[in-house]
């Protein structure tokens, strides 16, 4: 991290993405999960939902995907107001101390997903790019990494918006909604 974006992190007021009732509902997921899961997270911003995942003690590994760059959608105030390096800068911060439990893929979730063999992770959560055409590409890009009876899911799923129509119309139905706008498909 540089000096700069050390000093300009402690005075900026970062958005609360995991509120209580979201923390709570992300807790909620997190315990319909096994034991040892290899994971990605698609869009880990600055890290609030990563931490929830890897403080249950369920994640061996999670591979933490966001490219870290401004301006993706200029209807969403977080890919505008705070300079990614900054927010990147406190995504460190706060995952250090998993370092041995995170891989950080600093790259477009297009580009992460062919890191992967097909059927090698357990699960993948997605809360990346918000715009229809990017939701649908990060399900059918992911959707072949996920092992058998392994788990898809994502956040900000609510009936009528536009990751809830996106994600019906790919599988039809899912299998489980949470409080906290989480969603949760089983791969059969």
């Amino acid at each position: 991290m540089s000096g700069d974006h050390e000093i300009m992190s402690e005075t900026i007021d970062f958005p609360n993405m995991r509120d209580s009732t979201h923390g709570e509902g992300l807790r909620d997921f997190i315990k319909e999960l096994p034991e040892n899961i290899v994971m990605a997270e698609i869009g880990c911003y600055l890290g609030d939902s990563t931490l929830i995942f890897l403080e249950t003690g369920k994640i061996s590994k999670m591979f933490c995907v966001d490219p870290w760059e401004n301006g993706y959608d200029d209807k969403d105030t977080s890919s505008f107001t705070i300079p990614m390096e900054i927010v990147h800068d406190r995504f460190l911060e706060q995952t250090i101390k998993y370092q041995d439990q995170i891989t950080i893929m600093r790259m477009k979730s297009e580009d992460a997903c062919h890191q992967f063999e097909n059927e090698s992770l357990d699960m993948v959560y997605i809360d990346g790019n918000h715009i229809e055409e990017y939701v649908e590409k990060d399900v059918l890009a992911w959707y072949p990494k996920i092992k058998q009876d392994g788990i898809i899911a994502g956040h900000d799923f609510y009936e009528g918006n536009i990751i809830g129509k996106t994600i019906l119309k790919i599988f039809d139905k899912i299998d489980k909604t949470f409080i906290d706008s989480s969603w949760m498909k089983i791969k059969k």
